[in-house]
């Protein structure tokens, strides 16, 4: 995998991965962000235990590929070290590390074999529902109260959304 890509699509994509990550993830693969680059784009996939996210940048790849990373890591890595360098080139070497360069600056991710990460489940974009903003925040409102405060109960600390001809 070879790639470069703006600090601030950089940045963006690892905030918004690091927002999916569980705090204290019971295994290390749940910690990272699973990184594939191919077509001008880099896709970055999180896993948690109540949600999932995709997100697509832009990049210029020059060598398609997949790697899974810590999302704190390659968050750090992007604010900290490679932000205010210039455009960021990312380079697999070898033992799954990742080589990142920008200007003067040189951090390198340890990398995890993504084939032990967990399938994300499909959206499926035929089942569409439109609510207005102040009806889904006031729907919630009602409701949140009710759910059990318990995250290790995914049945009992969710809302179930059912749609019909008279509405929500």
């Amino acid at each position: 995998m070879n790639l470069t890509i703006l600090p601030k699509n950089l940045i963006e994509a690892a905030t918004r991965a690091q927002a999916f990550v569980d705090d204290k993830p019971t295994q290390p693969i749940m910690g990272c962000a699973i990184i594939v680059a191919a077509n001008d784009e880099i896709t970055i996939t999180v896993s948690g235990k109540a949600m999932s996210y995709v997100g697509r940048f832009p990049a210029t790849v020059t060598t398609p590929g997949t790697i899974a990373v810590n999302a704190g890591n390659l968050l750090t890595a992007a604010k900290t070290t490679l932000a205010g360098q210039g455009i960021i080139s990312m380079d697999l070497a070898d033992n799954l590390r990742i080589v990142c360069k920008a200007g003067k600056s040189k951090t390198t991710l340890i990398g995890l074999d993504p084939v032990t990460f967990p399938a994300v489940p499909t959206l499926d974009t035929g089942a569409v529902v439109t609510v207005a903003g102040p009806v889904l925040a006031r729907l919630i409102d009602q409701t949140i109260k009710f759910a059990a405060p318990d995250d290790n109960k995914f049945g009992l600390n969710g809302i179930k959304f059912e749609s019909s001809e008279a509405g929500l």
